[in-house]
């Protein structure tokens, strides 16, 4: 029988900005979304992550914002 090593890929970083100091990152580990701010991080819903971005979307097209 040989001993097999099973190793998880590595997090997949799909943000990363300073705001007011602190680094914040959204990245991809296994199977879950996890938020990091500072030394604090926790998992987060994507569903509901999509959902708060197509509102701020939302509200930025009504008040004529383009970014």
């Amino acid at each position: 029988m040989t001993q097999q090593t099973i190793t998880a890929p590595e997090p997949e970083l799909l943000m990363d900005e300073v705001v007011d100091g602190r680094v914040m990152r959204l990245e991809w580990r296994a199977d879950e979304l996890w938020f990091v701010a500072g030394d604090r991080e926790c998992t987060v819903d994507p569903k509901r992550v999509l959902q708060i971005i197509h509102k701020v979307r939302a509200e930025r097209r009504g008040a004529g914002v383009t970014a």
